[in-house]
């Protein structure tokens, strides 16, 4: 590099480059929860109706929405999806999830925070050649810190729905996936989180997992615990025609790539 600031972390990895107008380092800008549900059969995109709760709004298109399906239970399992509107700028829960949003340095929204306090003027930004803001220190401790520790590509992950989740016996479900195919990862997840950009559901998730729901999650707790446990892709087509056998339910692979993230506080 000529002039600028580049930074690399352990063995080599790539973190800052202000050279390259293609680095866009994010922030935790919102960590919450919503607590509606969508109802009546369907999303809002299919004419159901949706508690306010359940919605979250005045995203940027640039924003990265990650969801974490804490235990309803020990040993229980929380669904994970929802939908973006058109412009991507209001994100819909199917169910009661939590979720953080995480912004990018430049984005005008981190004035709201970083700029109103003297205490807050101090640190470090970096600047690449089209005097971009690409990376700003003062938000990385803001609220907490963020690592992506995973990546799965798109297409990978084969989908389906699964009879013990689902209250269906097991023989409507021979056609689909195993559980293990579509596990991702095993271990604590209370920290872990699941990237819902490129995520899209229609018709919902109702008692009878009837409607269409793409690139979807499960946070399958083990038995008696509330913290331990894994997460799956869950995703399905449903048609309205039999395709033999009783089977109108078709499994879906991920159609973009999951990014599984761990909060740091």
């Amino acid at each position: 590099m000529g002039y600028g600031m580049s930074i690399e972390g352990q063995n080599n990895i790539y973190q800052v480059d202000s050279e390259t107008a293609s680095t866009l380092s994010t922030g935790v800008y919102r960590k919450a929860a919503t607590s509606g549900f969508v109802t009546g059969g369907g999303s809002t995109q299919d004419g159901g109706s949706t508690a306010a709760g359940a919605i979250i709004s005045g995203l940027a298109s640039t924003d990265l929405v990650f969801a974490n399906g804490s235990a309803p239970s020990a040993g229980g399992n929380r669904y994970v999806s929802c939908a973006f509107n058109s412009g991507s700028t209001t994100c819909t829960f199917d169910q009661p999830t939590n979720y953080i949003v995480l912004k990018i340095a430049s984005h005008s929204d981190w004035n709201t925070f970083i700029a109103g306090s003297s205490a807050d003027d101090y640190g470090i930004q970096i600047k690449n050649t089209s005097n971009v803001v690409i990376f700003d220190s003062r938000i990385i401790e803001y609220i907490g810190g963020f690592e992506i520790r995973k990546s799965v590509p798109m297409g990978q992950l084969p989908g389906g729905i699964f009879a013990e989740l689902t209250g269906e016996i097991a023989s409507e479900n021979y056609n689909f996936a195993s559980l293990a195919n579509n596990t991702f990862y095993t271990g604590n997840l209370t920290n872990q989180w699941v990237c819902m950009r490129g995520a899209m559901s229609h018709g919902g998730v109702d008692g009878d997992d009837e409607g269409f729901l793409q690139h979807g999650f499960v946070f399958d707790y083990n038995a008696g615990s509330t913290t331990t446990g894994t997460i799956r892709h869950r995703s399905y087509s449903q048609t309205d025609f039999d395709l033999g056998g009783g089977i109108d339910n078709v499994g879906s692979a991920n159609t973009s790539d999951i990014l599984l993230g761990e909060f740091k506080s």
